[in-house]
């Protein structure tokens, strides 16, 4: 099986720098372009089977990427969100230290087991991600997964 794994298009909260976790707004301009041209780049890659998170960016941009080919099983599955960040959703890296220098430090201190106020760590994401690897069907050669940056980051580092 090859994996082609791909982070969204860009949103407004994106592109202003803010943390959007589990916020669900839709793809920006930027954001469709950017699908568009993720179209462009696989378009001769014979998808079987096509997954992405079910939040809004991620669903915009699978279908993107997925216009004007044959039809190909795809869905949308809850374990590809992003990892959940509570309380610091919809701020930006200084306004989360400004309001939670205590989580904040605790964070950079262990990024991969501490939790944000209300949200989850690395560690829980790492779960979501082995448990949608396993669910995958084995007889699907070519498979296209979109989702979000750090849970992009956690699927190469458990598959590789």
């Amino acid at each position: 099986m090859i994996l082609y794994i791909a982070r969204h298009g860009a949103t407004a909260g994106n592109l202003a720098g803010r943390i959007l976790g589990w916020i669900d707004p839709p793809l920006s301009e930027e954001g469709i372009a950017q699908a568009h041209r993720l179209r462009e780049a696989l378009h001769k890659v014979p998808f079987d089977l096509v997954v992405c998170s079910d939040l809004r960016r991620a669903f915009q941009t699978a279908r993107i990427v997925v216009q004007g080919r044959r039809r190909v099983p795809f869905y949308a599955d809850r374990r590809l969100r992003e990892v959940h960040r509570g309380r610091w959703e919809g701020l930006t890296v200084e306004e989360i230290r400004a309001r939670f220098p205590a989580d904040y430090e605790a964070y950079l201190s262990d990024p991969y087991g501490a939790r944000p106020p209300g949200g989850e760590s690395l560690q829980d994401a790492e779960g979501r991600a082995r448990a949608f690897l396993r669910s995958l069907p084995p007889n699907a050669a070519h498979v296209l997964v979109v989702t979000h940056k750090l849970l992009a980051k956690t699927l190469y580092a458990v598959i590789t």
